[in-house]
């Protein structure tokens, strides 16, 4: 009846983990585009010239990593919610005796 809980209780803290290193990198991405934007107003660099073109593509790869960040955290989301489904029913179907029973090896 433990093992039930091997899988679940592993993932458990993975994945609060895993959206918050996603969240670095959607904050990190973020802060570079505003910072690539500045620089071209600031600058006031043309976006027809290379120079432009240049920013201008480091702009898009950018803004497709941070649309593939959201995805990744969304799916972090599900799999967190589905996670706790699971232990939550895994409970259900055992007796409450048996979810929190301690062994007793002195018989």
């Amino acid at each position: 009846m433990e093992s039930f809980f091997i899988y679940p209780a592993l993932l458990f803290p993975a994945i609060p983990l895993m959206m918050t290193n996603f969240t670095h990198r959607y904050n990190s991405c973020a802060a570079l585009v505003r910072k690539i934007h500045a620089e071209i107003i600031e600058k006031k660099i043309d976006t027809k010239d290379v120079m432009g073109r240049r920013y201008i593509a480091q702009i898009k790869t950018l803004t497709y990593r941070i649309k593939l960040i959201k995805l990744i955290q969304t799916l972090s989301g599900i799999a967190l919610f589905s996670n706790l489904l699971t232990i939550f029913f895994k409970s259900k179907k055992l007796k409450s005796g048996q979810l929190f029973s301690i062994k007793n090896n002195s018989a």
